[in-house]
């Protein structure tokens, strides 16, 4: 028998649910402030990896213990280009960094596939709701994926308890002591987004289990600095 108590985690056929225990949370630094160490550019199955202050095209640069994404590269072009962190992800975790965009810059950081807008959002005319951003100053930034269960259309929080039998090739499962349909059990990793504590967008969307971190150019001048991450299992 296997019970839940707030947390699921489903692989494999949909009957098959494990359960593992919290253990302290696991913080880590993505940027030195002097170096790009651990990050690279990668194309196809080869990969280029930084450890001095400057990537080959000189798109992303270390100065003054901030990150630089610079507006074009040595020779005066705008391709599209992501800088990639070395460490992957495939835990529940929050990512967090300080930005600093110049006037109608926009870049992107990019979470399992997925490339969320980053920049001058009110001089742009995006995300317009937002009441703490600092056009000319230091936003902070917060990227959550968490695993979330549903059971017959419910997410479940931490007051539900989940059991699961599998008994002579038979499912059974009980929700809070009542009996549930085993086929209405689901897992998915969901991202939400979050600038000085505010919701932008996409606001919280669905995916991949595992994934990684970058830094995509866009246009205009965009500095980062303090990228932390802070993974549970």
């Amino acid at each position: 028998m296997t019970c839940y108590s707030g947390r699921v985690l489903l692989a494999g056929l949909p009957m098959l649910l494990l359960t593992a225990a919290l253990d302290a949370q696991t913080n880590t630094s993505l940027f030195d402030g002097t170096s790009l160490r651990g990050w690279h550019y990668s194309s196809g199955k080869s990969a280029q990896r930084f450890s001095g202050k400057e990537t080959s095209d000189g798109r992303f640069f270390v100065s003054n213990g901030i990150l630089v994404l610079a507006d074009k590269n040595k020779e005066g072009k705008r391709p599209s280009t992501t800088l990639w962190c070395d460490r992957s992800v495939s835990k529940n975790y929050t990512l967090e960094l300080e930005f600093r965009a110049a006037p109608e810059a926009i870049g992107y950081v990019v979470l399992h596939n997925r490339a969320i807008p980053v920049g001058d959002y009110l001089r742009r005319n995006e995300n317009k709701h937002l009441k703490k951003f600092k056009s000319d100053g230091w936003n902070l930034l917060q990227f959550s994926v968490r695993e979330v269960a549903v059971a017959n259309g419910r997410r479940l929080t931490n007051q539900d308890r989940l059991q699961l039998t599998f008994r002579n090739g038979e499912a059974k499962a009980t929700l809070n002591g009542k009996p549930i349909d085993p086929n209405g059990i689901s897992m998915y990793f969901q991202l939400t987004c979050r600038c000085n504590g505010e919701s932008i967008a996409p606001g919280s969307a669905s995916v991949p289990r595992r994934g990684t971190i970058g830094l995509r150019s866009g246009s205009g001048k965009i500095e980062f600095r303090n990228i932390r991450l802070r993974e549970t299992p």
